[in-house]
């Protein structure tokens, strides 16, 4: 996979996040499926951070302790930490060589030492992962999301 591929995959799942994230009101915050899952307002901070994990990673750096808190923060909030994260991940995605974003191994702030691209798609499928979660979440609220939500980020259905 070549590094624009990444990068738009990248801008498509953050996307379809960023849309999710949108639809959750406040007031639901606190609410979560069971007592050992994360809040709502939780999981949505966590989503906010999740594309800045890219920028450090590709920078071979430590987080920040505030990725790691998962501190709840008002949604507008939130979106703005989303949109700041992601136009820094793709930025610096933008800026790496081509040869240095497969095939070059690089140090994860946990440890992993893997080529640049494996590491990227671990932080993908993180993000993907949780973006899957909100959807869950909103469907167990009774909000009408759709796979169009989930995979496009926007209203309406997928027709086949």
């Amino acid at each position: 996979m070549e590094k624009s591929d990444f990068i738009e995959y990248f801008k498509e799942i953050a996307k379809a996040t960023r849309h999710l994230m949108a639809m959750v009101p406040e007031e639901r915050f606190s609410w979560a499926p069971a007592d050992n899952m994360m809040t709502l307002g939780r999981l949505v901070a966590h989503l906010a951070y999740s594309p800045g994990v890219v920028f450090y990673l590709l920078r071979c750096e430590n987080l920040p302790e505030r990725y790691t808190a998962f501190e709840q923060m008002p949604l507008e909030e939130a979106l703005r930490e989303f949109d700041c994260n992601t136009e820094g991940a793709v930025e610096l995605m933008q800026e790496l060589p081509e040869e240095d974003f497969g095939g070059k191994e690089i140090k994860a702030f946990w440890g992993a030492v893997e080529r640049r691209s494996k590491l990227l798609m671990m932080i993908f499928d993180h993000l993907l992962n949780h973006k899957m979660q909100l959807f869950t979440y909103l469907k167990m609220l009774g909000f009408s999301v759709t796979t169009s939500d989930l995979y496009l980020g926007e209203p309406g259905e997928i027709s086949s």
